[in-house]
């Protein structure tokens, strides 16, 4: 193995972190007075929704932390484990890599558990007067409010070690004052003198707020125009200022700010190592008072390479517990040459079970550079709400919801969105395929379970999405498999392939000797897949859609029955009944029946096709890929089927009720439309011409020849 071209990327190197770009804003000076019963109220400088980053803006200088990584203190194996790779990445930079491979057995670094009411999210300094005002955000807090804020502030004085009180565990060689922010007050304490004074403090725990603030003299914290300081999280025992341990991890779970942290499964290797080490004077870092002072103002924009995006979702889905909450991160990949002046095609990478947004970064880097930056792709890698959640439920909404952020931020080529995804994800990426296929342009599946009567998993079973794929008819797929595989058998993605020949649609499915379910993180190449998704345009005015609802598994998307979620068994609210011009598509058995529609418009052409097969074998790429045996099935397109004409044919079985866009058709109704519609039992056609116009067809069983008559208005 050492001699072949995969050698270097077996070791692999590392994901470039991002680093912002800023933009500079106008200058807003805070003329507002900060009330600290007000909550979050009294301040007003934008977040950037970039994790591990800080700027100013209207007077406030902001932090933003990676959500979910308050696990505290590595344990000592891990602590030693972890500085031992730190330095031979410093000593041999390929193998920067074995860090993510870590991070696949043990994905956080802190002993833990993860400290909800201590995952601290935001940080903000403000000034007024004479006076610096603090506030924090945590991702949890409950009644009564025991989240606690630690501050260290370097005023200049001269430097000793010191102990650190308030029961945290740490001391500090450059710290010479100490603050404790809780629900009760704050106590300031001078850590040269031992002397104690207090300041006001309050929290709100109320919906999502979860906020801390102080405010402090600035004569006690800064040293003239600078502050200088660390922070960190913990809880205290009620009604108390005394920090409380959480099992291994220690009595304080995180630590902020924490910038320019490379590419890791959960972003808290830095602060865990630091913390066991009882010293977190690295993470010192500087605030301008006279920044804050003056308004100075900055926007950041993610720049190349792999950032964190933080969004907040929607309560109704969320809970204040665990990984569960509102405010939700993914990675955001831009790939080298990113340009915001330039459309951009855009992938979403869905990670497998127990993996964090980030972990398929940390682990298989290769698969963002080659999907990213030879497809000149950005990279969108949604988290997870628990372990095996499947996408199913509140994380589907999750996954759209990230998807809707970037649209809204890059600008991305809508008609070339596609979707790859390893095991679980691969699983979700049939799934997302198949309930939104007017969305994508193409998909790429690695060793993913198809769920029914295939053996997809050695735990559980999973809904089956064989059916759903007869969706795909506008979406090609590669499909990656291993031979040996025993979590994910080679029959599940053999299933998928034979549904895909058996309805004439087009697929790629590689087979790779040797590999088990694991082997593509470590060769660490993808260049079929990527062949596949580069150039891929999404089909936005076909002249056929042919479209199915299963009820049943529609259902279990909903609901995720078979997933870990929090929320398994409650629905969400997805209803997946439209695409393209058809829209309102509903089941006669709304419980378990399928609806199907076959509807094609006459006013495009459609060229014949002919599915071709093929199989051979795939030889190794420079890139590492290893050889693989392969069947396919293409397209070759013959002539057209005639001149446009204004009218329609649409065969329904098992529909109660659907609306056809006639404009989104193609078709008007200012010239004779014809339509012939074929049902097996009583349905309703609603034929719309833009929002106003409608016209209700109640058809019984039978073939229907219809001259459309004049429309009328929509009902309200």
């Amino acid at each position: 193995m050492s001699s072949s071209p995969a050698h270097a990327e077996i070791i692999g190197r590392v994901l470039t972190p991002a680093v912002a770009t800023v933009v500079r804003l106008p200058a807003q000076p805070p003329t507002s007075p900060v009330r600290l019963r007000s909550g979050i109220k009294d301040w007003h400088g934008r977040l950037s929704h970039l994790a591990g980053t800080a700027h100013y803006d209207r007077g406030e200088w902001i932090y933003e932390d990676y959500p979910d990584s308050a696990y505290g203190a590595a344990a000592p194996g891990t602590s030693q484990l972890l500085t031992a790779l730190g330095l031979l990445a410093g000593a041999v930079p390929a193998s920067q890599r074995l860090s993510g491979a870590v991070a696949f057995v043990q994905a956080a670094a802190g002993a833990g558990p993860l400290v909800d009411q201590a995952d601290l999210s935001q940080l903000r300094f403000t000034i007024r007067g004479a006076d610096l005002y603090v506030l924090a955000r945590t991702t949890a807090m409950h009644r009564p409010a025991r989240s606690a804020l630690l501050l260290l502030f370097d005023t200049g004085r001269p430097a000793a070690t010191r102990s650190i009180p308030f029961g945290s565990g740490l001391h500090t060689g450059r710290a010479d004052v100490a603050v404790l922010v809780t629900a009760r007050g704050a106590r300031i304490v001078d850590l040269r003198s031992g002397r104690v004074t207090r300041a006001p403090a309050a929290a709100d725990p109320s919906g999502y707020v979860n906020s801390l603030e102080a405010r402090l003299p600035l004569r006690r914290v800064a040293d003239g125009g600078r502050l200088r300081l660390v922070a960190a999280t913990g809880i205290v025992a009620p009604h108390s200022f005394t920090l409380v341990s959480n099992g291994q991890g220690g009595p304080v779970a995180k630590v902020a700010p924490r910038l320019h942290e490379p590419v890791q499964a959960v972003y808290d290797r830095a602060q865990a190592v630091a913390l066991a080490a009882h010293d977190v004077d690295r993470f010192f870092t500087q605030v301008s008072l006279h920044r804050l002072r003056d308004g100075f103002s900055q926007r950041l924009l993610p720049g190349p390479g792999y950032n964190v995006r933080t969004v907040m979702t929607p309560k109704r889905y969320s809970r204040e517990s665990g990984t569960d909450g509102a405010l939700r991160q993914y990675g955001l990949y831009l790939p080298s040459g990113f340009s915001w002046h330039r459309a951009v095609p855009a992938t979403v990478v869905l990670r497998g079970s127990s993996m964090t947004a980030n972990s398929f970064a940390a682990i298989s880097p290769n698969l963002f550079r080659q999907l990213g930056d030879e497809n000149g792709a950005a990279l969108i890698s949604p988290d997870g709400r628990s372990g095996f959640d499947l996408f199913e439920g509140a994380t589907y909404r999750d996954v759209d919801a990230d998807i809707d952020d970037a649209e809204r931020l890059l600008p991305i080529d809508p008609n070339r969105l596609t979707v790859a995804g390893y095991s679980m994800g691969g699983y979700a990426t049939y799934m997302f395929g198949a309930t939104q296929p007017d969305r994508f342009a193409a998909l790429f599946s690695i060793e993913g379970p198809v769920g029914g009567n295939q053996p997809s998993t050695t735990t559980r079973g999973l809904p089956d999405v064989i059916p759903a794929l007869a969706n795909l008819r506008a979406e090609p797929i590669e499909i990656y498999e291993g031979d040996v595989d025993a979590n994910v058998p080679i029959t599940n993605g053999a299933a998928a392939a034979a549904r895909l020949r058996a309805l004439g649609f087009r697929y790629r499915f590689d087979v790779f000797p040797g590999h088990t379910h694991f082997t593509y993180g470590i060769v660490d190449d993808y260049s079929l897949g990527e062949h596949l998704l580069r150039g891929a345009r999404r089909v936005t005015h076909p002249a056929v859609v042919d479209f199915t609802r299963n009820m049943t598994y529609e259902h279990a998307v909903d609901l995720g029955t078979r997933s870990d979620l929090p929320t398994a068994g409650h629905s969400v609210g997805l209803r997946f009944d439209r695409a393209w011009f058809v829209s309102a598509l509903r089941a006669r058995d709304p419980r378990n029946g399928i609806a199907h529609i076959d509807v094609r418009t006459f006013a495009r052409q459609m060229r014949s096709v002919q599915p071709v097969r093929s199989a051979g074998v795939d030889p190794a790429t420079p890139e590492g890929e290893l050889p693989a045996l392969f069947v396919a099935q293409r397209w070759a397109r013959g002539a057209s089927d005639g001149p446009p004409r204004n009218a329609f044919r649409a065969q329904l079985t098992g529909v109660s009720h659907v609306t056809l866009d006639l404009a989104g058709m193609g078709l008007s109704v200012q010239r004779r439309l014809v339509a012939t519609i074929r049902t097996d039992g009583r349905t309703t056609v609603v034929l719309r011409d833009g929002r106003r116009s409608c016209r209700a067809l109640h058809l019984g069983r039978g073939t229907h020849r219809v001259v459309v008559p004049t429309l009328g208005a929509c009902p309200a």
